[in-house]
């Protein structure tokens, strides 16, 4: 990735990744103030591990690691997350993974 169009994208990728964030901040019921600054710190390393993949391979391996990352990113989640909350953001991220890796 390199040029402008490098940075939009990986601008792009940021933005839709802070949405989800919001959204799960959110949306999910009775979330702690530790579950909120975990929530915090996964997404915040899932941002910075997403775009170090842009930068690194072609895009079929791009897109291996950015799914390895996000399988990893939902089971930091699931361990800051309650069973039931833990429901409802699989179905909330369900439709961010939808047609993208990140």
């Amino acid at each position: 990735m390199s040029g402008i169009n490098g940075y939009a994208q990986r601008d792009d990728v940021s933005k839709k990744i802070h949405k989800e964030q919001q959204e799960i901040t959110t949306t999910l019921s009775a979330l702690t103030s530790e579950q909120l600054g975990g929530i915090e710190e996964i997404y915040k390393t899932h941002e910075s591990n997403v775009l170090n993949a842009f930068s690194s391979g072609n895009r079929s391996s791009i897109k291996l690691k950015i799914e390895a990352l996000r399988d990893r990113k939902d089971a930091q989640m699931k361990n800051v997350l309650t069973d039931e909350q833990y429901v409802s953001y699989l179905e909330l991220v369900s439709k961010y993974n939808s047609g993208r890796p990140w």
